[in-house]
């Protein structure tokens, strides 16, 4: 095993500064040349930046190989382009660190320096970035290696090229200028930092040099740290520099573009910078069918097919398409920079990629583009450096931000539950208070960050308004929640609407069918067969619409004759308005979810030779009756299926649950 991988992997790990998973005391792994890849909530994680933050196909899928074999298969590309291997174990760490060797993945020594993605082959670049990498190591080769230097340190050079590094920040940036000249500034991305030196590749690794060895020899560890006189003294002419800052435009990552050399690199993103071994495997496999023969990763948690011929772009989007890859610009999950998230990482409170997926879905509105989301698990960070649309976890919710930084005083506090409430007002806000044509971030700084312009804070209640919600939503809580085994598809849906009645998933292990109920109330239900009711709630329960054939629904217990029948028979009037039924009993469905005196009654009355309905539904409720009358109907129903709730429980809204159901299958 070589070394020089292991420690590109815990070098490259500090050196993303937007994007490193949080560690307290990181503990060293087996292997004794790698110190200490990262704990995180599933495992251990490595990351590392291959030179050039170039691969061969061969290359890249030989790492997504090792990642399913060692780790958990699960393969990131970070904000700065910077590849993680997540799920690792101490002692797996070294195989992978051997199989990265054994594919001659090479990862330069000293700090990480990144340079433009498509370094040599970018269009408008005015510089070489690989070519000033080069000499710059070998020149300050020395001063790379101290010891003294911040393992955080970063290092940009950039070609000026549509694909440039503008957005990136850096502790010393090199940027290319018009006529062989390289800009060398400090602190900052493209618009912020501060420039020191500005010349040929000479002058710029001179003031490389110079920047190098005050952190190395000074107090300072970082290029922020460092003293502006002192600055000022290593870089008298520092003050008169000129230079446009790098504000323009960046070409989008994803989607077909065409190089000065007439070929062209397609670009792809892993939604929210994460993939599945298996799938980039696929998604490799089908490049190198077409033609492609690298890949070059790039800012912004992506990469670049290269190689191909412009005739195989579209059957190669289709294939990333379908395994879950963005391959046009602008599609949503462009807008969203999310950490790993809970279960990922031991720091986070909520699961980012998730939410992410629920914001797309329920507030479109803030994905015009104009807006970056930034969900951070925690007030970290990790995922995004600048001001944006923020929402980090806590222990107690969520804090959202309106422009600004995870670690920023929040604009509202959000307790866990109200969470998709608050996206949902948020998302209303801006499209009841936008003018035309104006923007989701221009409405949100007209309105101002506070909770009475985002309606966030209004005292409304966090409940869900939309009635075919809040069916769907409680079905599939049933449906998770209860022991549905024990029956028939048929039965389940049954079962399921029971449920929902009654409000308690436990309810099902006391729900008994017999073997031919359903199918056979069901067809008795299309022949027109009446439903007679023990009480009148369970009459008014029964959703006339949905019975196939104009079914009447009967309840006799008001009936005027009722009283002195019950009389007559010394009996309750429910067991009493049961005899105004005879005549119309043969064939119907009885349904009695009230009076367990109705239920014994009918028991009497089929025992007497009374006509026998094509199905009886028992299901009384109460403590007097009810648990024996029912468990006298699946004793000896003389014949008749039968839908019991044994025990105590049962009612009305059951009852009459149960008759929509069958009335109305597939639900």
């Amino acid at each position: 095993m070589g070394t020089k991988a292991a420690k590109a992997i815990d070098r490259t790990d500090e050196a993303d500064l937007d994007d490193r998973p949080p560690a307290k005391q990181r503990p060293r792994g087996a292997c004794p040349a790698l110190a200490a890849p990262m704990p995180t909530g599933d495992g251990l994680l490595v990351r590392l930046r291959p030179a050039g933050g170039a691969l061969t196909l061969a290359q890249f899928s030989a790492l997504a190989r090792s990642a399913a074999e060692h780790g958990n298969g699960i393969v990131e590309i970070t904000a700065r382009g910077n590849l993680q291997i997540r799920g690792l174990r101490a002692e797996t760490v070294r195989r992978l660190t051997a199989d990265i060797d054994a594919a001659g993945i090479a990862v330069p020594d000293g700090p990480a320096i990144e340079i433009s993605p498509l370094h040599g082959i970018d269009p408008e670049e005015t510089g070489d970035p690989e070519a000033l990498e080069k000499t710059l190591r070998s020149k300050l080769a020395e001063l790379l290696a101290s010891p003294r230097l911040a393992p955080k340190l970063s290092l940009i050079i950039d070609g000026g090229g549509a694909f440039g590094l503008s957005a990136l920040s850096a502790d010393i940036r090199i940027v290319a200028q018009p006529g062989a000249q390289w800009l060398v500034t400090i602190n900052g991305d493209g618009e912020t930092a501060t420039p020191v030196a500005k010349g040929p590749m000479e002058t710029a690794i001179s003031a490389v040099g110079e920047i190098l060895d005050l952190l190395a020899v000074g107090q300072s560890r970082r290029a922020r740290d460092i003293d502006p006189a002192l600055l000022r003294a290593r870089f008298p002419a520092m003050d008169a520099i000129r230079f446009r800052p790098s504000h323009q435009e960046q070409t989008p990552l994803s989607g077909l573009h065409r190089l000065k050399n007439g070929k062209h690199v397609l670009g792809v993103r892993p939604e929210f910078g994460q993939m599945r071994a298996p799938d980039l495997t696929a998604l490799l496999d089908d490049a190198k069918t077409h033609g492609a023969t690298a890949i070059r990763l790039a800012p912004g948690r992506g990469f670049f097919f290269t190689g191909f011929p412009a005739d195989a772009a579209p059957a190669l989007q289709i294939t990333a398409s379908n395994l879950g890859f963005t391959v046009q610009p602008g599609e949503k999950s462009e807008y969203v920079a999310a950490c790993a998230g809970a279960g990922a990482c031991g720091s986070a409170f909520y699961e980012t990629r998730a939410m992410a997926r629920r914001l797309i879905a329920a507030a479109p509105v803030l994905f015009d583009g104009s807006l970056t989301i930034h969900l951070s698990g925690c007030s970290k960070g990790c995922a995004h450096a600048g001001p944006a649309l923020t929402l980090t976890g806590s222990a107690d919710g969520f804090c959202l931000v309106i422009n600004g930084l995870a670690s920023d005083l929040p604009d509202e506090r959000i307790a866990g539950g109200r969470i998709d409430f608050a996206i949902e007002r948020l998302a209303r806000s801006i499209e009841d208070n936008r003018s035309a044509g104006e923007s989701a971030a221009a409405c949100l700084t007209r309105l101002g960050a506070t909770s009475a312009a985002t309606g966030i804070g209004m005292p409304d209640y966090d409940y869900i308004r939309s009635g075919d919600a809040i069916y769907e939503r409680s079905f599939a809580i049933i449906r998770a929640e209860a022991d549905l085994s024990p029956f028939t598809e048929d039965e389940a849906e049954i079962a399921v609407r029971m449920i929902h009645a009654c409000g308690l998933v436990e309810a099902a292990k006391h729900f008994v069918f017999s073997t031919d109920f359903v199918s056979t109330a069901r067809d008795a239900l299309k022949a027109g067969a009446p439903i007679f009711c023990d009480a009148e709630m369970v009459s008014h329960g029964v959703t006339r619409a949905r019975l196939p054939a104009l079914n009447e629904v009967i309840c006799t217990l008001r009936d005027p004759a009722t009283p002195e029948r019950a009389r007559e028979i010394g009996n309750t009037r429910s067991a009493a308005a049961m005899h105004l039924w005879l005549d119309r009993l043969g064939g119907s469905i009885v349904a009695i979810g009230n009076a367990p005196t109705a239920l014994f009654h009918l028991l009497e009355l089929l025992r007497d030779g009374a006509p026998k309905p094509a199905a009886i539904l028992g299901m009384p409720v109460g403590f007097v009756g009810a648990a024996e009358s029912k468990d006298a109907l699946a004793e000896n129903s003389y014949g008749v299926p039968f839908a019991i709730v044994r025990g105590r429980l049962g009612g009305s809204a059951m009852t009459a649950a149960a008759i929509n159901a069958l009335a109305r299958p597939g639900l």
